[in-house]
Protein backbone atom coordinates (compact mmCIF):
# COMPACT_ATOMS: atom_id res chain seq x y z
CA UNK A 1 0.00 0.00 0.00
CA UNK A 2 1.32 3.45 -0.93
CA UNK A 3 1.77 5.95 1.91
CA UNK A 4 0.29 8.46 -0.55
CA UNK A 5 -3.02 6.57 -0.52
CA UNK A 6 -5.55 9.26 0.41
CA UNK A 7 -7.69 6.86 2.46
CA UNK A 8 -4.62 5.99 4.52
CA UNK A 9 -3.65 9.65 5.00
CA UNK A 10 -7.15 10.85 5.92
CA UNK A 11 -8.00 7.96 8.26
CA UNK A 12 -4.80 8.56 10.23
CA UNK A 13 -5.28 12.32 10.27
CA UNK A 14 -8.93 12.19 11.37
CA UNK A 15 -8.06 9.67 14.09
CA UNK A 16 -5.33 11.98 15.35
CA UNK A 17 -7.62 15.04 15.24
CA UNK A 18 -10.27 13.23 17.29
CA UNK A 19 -14.04 13.74 17.45
CA UNK A 20 -13.92 17.22 18.98
CA UNK A 21 -11.92 18.74 16.13
CA UNK A 22 -13.94 17.04 13.37
CA UNK A 23 -17.49 17.55 14.66
CA UNK A 24 -17.85 20.73 12.56
CA UNK A 25 -16.36 22.14 9.38
CA UNK A 26 -15.93 21.01 5.81
CA UNK A 27 -13.44 19.30 3.51
CA UNK A 28 -12.63 20.60 0.07
CA UNK A 29 -11.07 18.59 -2.76
CA UNK A 30 -9.23 20.64 -5.39
CA UNK A 31 -9.16 18.40 -8.47
CA UNK A 32 -7.27 20.50 -11.00
CA UNK A 33 -3.48 20.16 -10.91
CA UNK A 34 -1.80 20.36 -8.46
CA UNK A 35 -4.47 18.53 -6.47
CA UNK A 36 -5.01 19.50 -2.83
CA UNK A 37 -7.23 18.55 0.09
CA UNK A 38 -8.25 21.36 2.42
CA UNK A 39 -9.81 20.53 5.80
CA UNK A 40 -11.49 23.44 7.60
CA UNK A 41 -11.97 22.98 11.36
CA UNK A 42 -13.17 25.28 14.12
CA UNK A 43 -9.52 25.59 15.25
CA UNK A 44 -8.22 26.55 11.79
CA UNK A 45 -7.56 24.78 8.51
CA UNK A 46 -5.00 22.38 7.05
CA UNK A 47 -3.98 21.65 3.47
CA UNK A 48 -2.25 18.53 2.15
CA UNK A 49 -0.98 18.06 -1.39
CA UNK A 50 1.09 14.87 -1.55
CA UNK A 51 -1.24 11.97 -2.32
CA UNK A 52 -2.20 9.62 -5.13
CA UNK A 53 -4.21 11.49 -7.76
CA UNK A 54 -7.99 11.56 -7.46
CA UNK A 55 -9.45 10.58 -10.81
CA UNK A 56 -12.80 9.35 -12.11
CA UNK A 57 -14.39 10.09 -15.47
CA UNK A 58 -17.52 11.42 -13.75
CA UNK A 59 -15.46 14.17 -12.05
CA UNK A 60 -14.46 15.80 -15.34
CA UNK A 61 -15.42 19.47 -15.24
CA UNK A 62 -15.17 19.79 -11.45
CA UNK A 63 -12.41 22.03 -10.10
CA UNK A 64 -13.36 22.08 -6.42
CA UNK A 65 -15.83 19.90 -4.49
CA UNK A 66 -16.79 20.61 -0.88
CA UNK A 67 -18.36 18.19 1.63
CA UNK A 68 -19.60 18.44 5.20
CA UNK A 69 -16.68 17.26 7.34
CA UNK A 70 -18.56 15.07 9.88
CA UNK A 71 -20.32 13.24 7.01
CA UNK A 72 -17.02 12.74 5.20
CA UNK A 73 -15.25 11.52 8.36
CA UNK A 74 -18.06 9.04 9.06
CA UNK A 75 -17.62 7.44 5.63
CA UNK A 76 -13.82 7.39 5.72
CA UNK A 77 -13.97 5.67 9.12
CA UNK A 78 -15.76 2.75 7.44
CA UNK A 79 -13.29 2.42 4.57
CA UNK A 80 -10.31 0.06 4.62
CA UNK A 81 -7.25 2.30 4.57
CA UNK A 82 -5.62 -0.12 2.11
CA UNK A 83 -8.32 0.54 -0.49
CA UNK A 84 -7.83 3.23 -3.11
CA UNK A 85 -9.72 6.49 -2.62
CA UNK A 86 -12.87 6.42 -4.78
CA UNK A 87 -15.13 9.40 -5.46
CA UNK A 88 -17.85 9.38 -8.11
CA UNK A 89 -20.33 12.05 -9.22
CA UNK A 90 -23.92 10.76 -9.53
CA UNK A 91 -26.18 13.78 -10.11
CA UNK A 92 -26.72 17.38 -8.96
CA UNK A 93 -25.06 17.54 -5.50
CA UNK A 94 -25.08 13.76 -5.00
CA UNK A 95 -21.80 11.80 -4.95
CA UNK A 96 -20.59 8.39 -3.85
CA UNK A 97 -17.51 8.11 -1.65
CA UNK A 98 -16.19 4.53 -1.65
CA UNK A 99 -19.67 3.45 -2.76
CA UNK A 100 -21.46 5.30 0.06
CA UNK A 101 -23.74 8.32 -0.53
CA UNK A 102 -22.63 11.84 0.35
CA UNK A 103 -23.97 15.26 -0.65
CA UNK A 104 -21.73 18.15 -1.64
CA UNK A 105 -21.93 21.71 -0.30
CA UNK A 106 -21.90 24.97 -2.23
CA UNK A 107 -18.34 26.20 -2.76
CA UNK A 108 -17.80 29.74 -1.53
CA UNK A 109 -14.77 31.95 -1.93
CA UNK A 110 -12.40 31.75 1.06
CA UNK A 111 -10.32 34.55 2.53
CA UNK A 112 -7.11 35.00 0.54
CA UNK A 113 -3.86 34.75 2.47
CA UNK A 114 -1.96 37.89 1.41
CA UNK A 115 0.42 40.56 2.66
CA UNK A 116 2.99 38.59 4.64
CA UNK A 117 4.46 40.87 7.34
CA UNK A 118 6.83 38.38 8.97
CA UNK A 119 8.49 35.11 8.01
CA UNK A 120 10.48 32.56 10.04
CA UNK A 121 12.37 29.54 8.72
CA UNK A 122 12.46 26.75 11.30
CA UNK A 123 14.81 23.76 10.89
CA UNK A 124 13.12 20.39 11.20
CA UNK A 125 15.18 19.53 14.29
CA UNK A 126 13.91 22.64 16.10
CA UNK A 127 10.34 21.96 15.00
CA UNK A 128 10.48 18.39 16.32
CA UNK A 129 11.72 19.77 19.65
CA UNK A 130 8.89 22.31 19.59
CA UNK A 131 6.28 19.57 19.08
CA UNK A 132 7.81 17.60 21.98
CA UNK A 133 7.63 20.67 24.25
CA UNK A 134 4.06 21.48 23.21
CA UNK A 135 2.93 17.92 24.03
CA UNK A 136 4.30 18.30 27.56
CA UNK A 137 3.33 21.91 28.23
CA UNK A 138 -0.29 21.58 27.07
CA UNK A 139 -0.90 19.44 30.16
CA UNK A 140 -0.41 22.62 32.23
CA UNK A 141 -3.22 24.49 30.46
CA UNK A 142 -6.33 25.05 32.57
CA UNK A 143 -9.77 26.59 32.20
CA UNK A 144 -9.40 30.02 33.74
CA UNK A 145 -10.74 33.55 33.96
CA UNK A 146 -7.30 34.45 32.57
CA UNK A 147 -7.35 33.68 28.84
CA UNK A 148 -3.55 33.42 28.81
CA UNK A 149 -3.78 30.38 31.11
CA UNK A 150 -5.52 28.48 28.30
CA UNK A 151 -2.80 29.20 25.72
CA UNK A 152 0.61 27.92 24.69
CA UNK A 153 2.51 31.07 23.71
CA UNK A 154 5.34 30.36 21.26
CA UNK A 155 8.12 32.87 20.59
CA UNK A 156 10.10 31.93 17.48
CA UNK A 157 12.72 34.60 18.26
CA UNK A 158 13.26 33.60 21.90
CA UNK A 159 12.77 29.90 20.95
CA UNK A 160 10.47 29.41 23.93
CA UNK A 161 7.02 28.13 24.88
CA UNK A 162 5.37 30.01 27.75
CA UNK A 163 2.42 28.92 29.89
CA UNK A 164 1.01 31.64 32.14
CA UNK A 165 -0.87 30.33 35.17
CA UNK A 166 -3.04 32.30 37.55
CA UNK A 167 -0.31 32.28 40.23
CA UNK A 168 2.83 31.15 38.37
CA UNK A 169 4.28 30.65 34.91
CA UNK A 170 6.51 28.25 32.96
CA UNK A 171 8.97 29.07 30.18
CA UNK A 172 10.53 26.18 28.24
CA UNK A 173 13.13 26.47 25.48
CA UNK A 174 12.68 24.32 22.38
CA UNK A 175 15.93 25.40 20.66
CA UNK A 176 19.03 27.51 21.23
CA UNK A 177 19.12 31.09 20.06
CA UNK A 178 21.91 31.66 17.56
CA UNK A 179 24.07 34.76 17.15
CA UNK A 180 22.14 35.56 13.99
CA UNK A 181 18.93 35.58 16.07
CA UNK A 182 20.44 38.11 18.48
CA UNK A 183 21.52 40.35 15.60
CA UNK A 184 18.33 39.93 13.60
CA UNK A 185 16.29 43.01 12.80
CA UNK A 186 13.22 40.85 12.06
CA UNK A 187 10.50 41.35 14.73
CA UNK A 188 9.59 38.44 16.98
CA UNK A 189 6.89 36.14 15.68
CA UNK A 190 4.60 35.01 18.51
CA UNK A 191 1.82 32.46 18.05
CA UNK A 192 -0.66 31.46 20.75
CA UNK A 193 -2.32 28.03 20.54
CA UNK A 194 -5.19 26.60 22.53
CA UNK A 195 -5.43 22.83 23.04
CA UNK A 196 -7.40 22.23 19.84
CA UNK A 197 -5.01 24.29 17.73
CA UNK A 198 -2.01 22.51 19.25
CA UNK A 199 -3.61 19.16 18.45
CA UNK A 200 -4.18 20.25 14.87
CA UNK A 201 -0.54 21.31 14.38
CA UNK A 202 0.80 18.23 16.14
CA UNK A 203 -1.42 15.86 14.14
CA UNK A 204 -0.47 17.34 10.79
CA UNK A 205 3.29 17.70 11.29
CA UNK A 206 4.16 15.04 13.88
CA UNK A 207 6.10 12.92 11.36
CA UNK A 208 7.27 15.78 9.15
CA UNK A 209 10.78 15.49 7.68
CA UNK A 210 10.94 18.90 5.94
CA UNK A 211 12.01 22.20 7.44
CA UNK A 212 9.08 24.48 8.29
CA UNK A 213 8.19 28.04 7.31
CA UNK A 214 5.98 30.23 9.52
CA UNK A 215 4.28 33.21 7.88
CA UNK A 216 2.42 36.03 9.61
CA UNK A 217 -0.19 38.35 8.10
CA UNK A 218 -2.46 40.91 9.72
CA UNK A 219 -5.08 38.32 10.72
CA UNK A 220 -3.50 34.87 10.37
CA UNK A 221 -0.51 32.60 10.73
CA UNK A 222 0.44 29.92 8.22
CA UNK A 223 2.77 27.03 9.07
CA UNK A 224 3.90 25.08 6.04
CA UNK A 225 6.22 22.35 4.83
CA UNK A 226 6.74 21.11 1.28
CA UNK A 227 3.38 19.30 1.11
CA UNK A 228 1.30 20.46 4.10
CA UNK A 229 0.12 23.70 5.63
CA UNK A 230 -2.03 24.88 8.51
CA UNK A 231 -3.81 28.22 8.94
CA UNK A 232 -4.46 29.66 12.41
CA UNK A 233 -6.32 32.90 13.13
CA UNK A 234 -4.61 35.49 15.31
CA UNK A 235 -6.12 36.19 18.69
CA UNK A 236 -5.90 38.99 21.21
CA UNK A 237 -4.11 38.28 24.46
CA UNK A 238 -2.35 40.35 27.13
CA UNK A 239 1.03 41.17 25.58
CA UNK A 240 1.90 43.44 28.50
CA UNK A 241 1.53 40.52 30.90
CA UNK A 242 3.52 38.26 28.58
CA UNK A 243 6.32 40.81 28.13
CA UNK A 244 6.52 41.41 31.89
CA UNK A 245 7.09 37.67 32.39
CA UNK A 246 9.59 36.98 29.60
CA UNK A 247 11.40 40.26 30.05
Amino acid sequence: MSENNLNFILKNLFKSFGKTLTKNGYIELKLNSPQEVKIVLTAGSVVISSFDEIHHSSLAGFNVIRFNLPDFVSIISLVDKKDSFELEFISDDFFQLSGLPIFSLDVEEDDVFLDVINKINLPNKDFKNLIRVLKLEKKKLKKSFLIESELLIISFFQKTVTVIGEIDYHITEFAEKSMSDNNSKVPDLIISLNKNEEKMVESLFNNESDDLIILETKNNFKILSGTKSVFIAKREFNFDLYNAIVG
